[in-house]
C-alpha cells in the first residue's frame, strides 16, 4: 500500500510540475508579447530628404522604448515600407501593411501627397494610422481612422504672417512646388494675407522635378517683396535656396520648416549659411530650448537618435509618444487606439498639445507654432 501511496503521489508531482511549468511557459509568453507597427516612409525620391529622418524619429522612438522595457511590457516592432516618394507606391505599401494581421497602428511620414492617395482606403483598412505632412486635406474632413501628428501650412503662414505685421512688413511673395503640399502653402498665405494687411505681390510656382528656377525668381524680384516665402520642400528646397542666393534677391528670405533638415543643411554648407533667415515652424525646432515637458522628450528624442535631432525627427517621435498614450488609455486593440485617438484632447508631445476633437484631426494648432531665426548657426526666437 505504502509503494501505491508513493507511486501516486510521484504521479501527482509531476503533473502539478507540469502545470507549474506550463503556467510560468504562459506567463513568459504573455511578457514576450510584441506590439507591432506598421509605418511608410519617403525613403528614396524628393521627399527623403525629409522622409528620412522621419524615420528615424519613429525608430529612434522604437529603440527608446524598448531599452526602457518595452510598451507596456510589450517589446515593439516596426515593419516599414518605402514610398519612393510615388503615390502609386505608397498605396501599395500601405496595402501590403493590411496584410498583416498583427499590426496594430500604421505611421506614416512622407509627402502630403502620399498622404491624402491613402486616406481614402483608411476606412476598408480598418487600422488607426497617425499621419504627418503640412496640408490641411490631410485632417479635414476628418476620417474615423486617419489622425495627423503635426501642423498644417495654415498653423505655418499664419505664424508667419503675424509675425510680418510686427515688423512692419507689407508685402510677401511666394515660391511653392505644385504638389499638394506646395498648393497647400501658397493657398495658405493667399488666403490669411489680408487679415493681417499684408499684400501678396507675386505666386510663383514649380514641378517637383523643376531644376531651374530663374524664371519665376526673376518676377518675383520685380516686384521687390519685403519677404519672399520659399515653401520648397525635399529635394528641391535644395536647389531654389541657391538660386536665390545667386540671384541676389533683396527680400528678407523665409523657409518652410519642411526644408530644415540635415539633408538641406548639408548641402547648403551649415546652419551658418542661414543667417537672417527666418522660419515659421513648431516648437521641435527650436531644440533643447524648449521648456518643460516638451524640452525632456526632446533630450529623449536626441539620445536616441544619437546626435541632435531635427524638426523631421521630432514628427516622426512624436507619433511614437501618442501611440502609446493611446495604448494606455484603451484596450489596445486596433478598434481600441482608433477609440482612444479619437478622443485625445491636449495630450502632450514634443510640438505642443494634441487635439483631436475639435472637428478637424490635425492635431496641432497655434499653440505649436514659433517664428524663429538663425543666428551664428542656431534657430533661436525671432524678435
Amino acid at each position: 500500500m505504502m509503494e501505491k501511496t508513493s507511486f501516486f503521489g510521484l504521479r501527482l508531482t509531476i503533473v502539478i510540475a507540469c502545470i507549474l511549468l506550463l503556467s510560468i511557459g504562459g506567463i513568459t509568453q504573455a511578457s514576450a508579447e510584441t506590439f507591432k507597427i506598421g509605418a511608410i516612409c519617403a525613403q528614396t525620391g524628393p521627399a527623403a530628404a525629409f522622409g528620412v529622418e522621419v524615420c528615424e524619429g519613429k525608430t529612434a522612438w522604437v529603440k527608446a522604448k524598448n531599452a526602457a522595457g518595452g510598451l507596456n511590457g510589450m517589446n515593439v516592432e516596426i515593419v516599414t515600407r518605402d514610398t519612393e516618394t510615388n503615390t502609386i507606391t505608397a498605396v501599395s505599401a500601405y496595402r501590403r501593411l493590411l496584410q498583416d494581421k498583427d499590426i496594430r497602428i500604421i505611421w506614416m511620414g512622407t509627402s502630403s501627397t502620399s498622404i491624402l492617395a491613402v486616406k481614402p482606403l483608411a476606412a476598408e483598412g480598418g487600422i488607426p494610422m497617425l499621419v504627418g505632412g503640412g496640408n490641411p486635406k490631410i485632417g479635414m474632413p476628418p476620417d474615423p481612422w486617419v489622425y495627423k501628428a503635426g501642423t498644417t501650412s495654415d498653423d505655418f503662414g499664419g505664424g508667419l504672417l503675424s509675425w510680418m505685421k510686427g515688423k512692419g512688413m507689407k508685402t510677401i511673395a511666394t515660391l511653392s512646388a505644385t504638389d499638394a503640399y506646395g498648393q497647400s502653402e501658397r493657398d495658405a498665405i493667399k488666403k490669411y494675407a489680408p487679415d493681417f494687411g499684408i499684400q501678396v505681390v507675386a505666386q510663383e510656382e514649380f514641378a517637383m522635378t523643376d531644376v531651374d528656377f530663374t524664371a519665376q525668381l526673376m518676377n518675383i524680384k520685380k516686384k521687390n517683396p519685403d519677404l519672399l516665402y520659399s515653401a520648397a520642400a525635399g529635394g528641391p528646397a535644395i536647389l531654389v535656396y541657391k538660386a536665390i542666393k545667386k540671384l541676389g534677391i533683396g527680400a528678407q528670405l523665409a523657409v518652410s520648416p519642411s526644408a530644415t533638415n540635415a539633408a538641406f543643411f548639408k548641402a547648403l554648407g551649415g546652419k551658418k549659411t542661414l543667417e537672417g533667415v527666418v522660419v515659421s515652424s513648431m516648437l521641435g525646432s527650436f531644440g533643447d530650448k524648449i521648456p518643460g515637458l516638451s524640452g525632456t522628450y526632446w533630450k529623449e528624442l536626441s539620445a536616441a537618435v544619437g546626435r541632435e535631432g531635427s524638426f523631421m525627427h521630432v514628427i516622426g517621435y512624436d507619433m511614437g509618444i501618442l501611440t502609446e498614450w493611446a495604448v494606455n488609455n484603451s484596450d489596445g486593440t486596433r478598434k481600441g487606439i482608433q477609440a482612444a485617438l479619437a478622443g485625445a484632447k491636449d495630450v502632450r508631445v514634443i510640438m505642443g498639445p494634441v487635439d483631436f476633437t475639435r472637428g478637424t484631426h490635425n492635431g496641432l494648432d497655434y499653440r505649436a507654432i514659433l517664428v524663429g531665426v538663425y543666428r551664428n548657426g542656431q534657430l533661436i526666437p525671432a524678435d
